[in-house]
């Protein structure tokens, strides 16, 4: 997947995973992989989920409920956000 740089901020950020909506049950991994087209660009944020740090990005540590995840591109502020669903196993 091609990288951007920050002169290149009229490339919008894109979702790579996970879905919106997406249900997940977690089994051994309790860690889920956040991903946009702008790996080690995005920044990422949840008031719900901790993260942990992962390259080139985080992973989310799942725990039971709805969840909103939040990528911020830092080049110009732009947000993308995404709800997901954890459910118990």
């Amino acid at each position: 997947m091609p990288t951007a740089s920050c002169e290149d901020s009229h490339i919008p950020i894109r979702w790579s995973g996970p879905n919106q909506k997406q249900q997940l049950v977690p089994s051994q991994q309790d860690k889920l992989r956040l991903a946009t087209n702008l790996p080690s660009t995005a920044v990422w944020s949840s008031p719900t989920l901790q993260l942990e740090s992962g390259s080139p990005e985080p992973l989310a540590v799942l725990v039971p409920g709805t969840h909103l995840l939040i990528a911020t591109d830092p080049r110009n502020g732009s947000t993308r956000e995404v709800t997901i669903r954890v459910e118990e196993l």
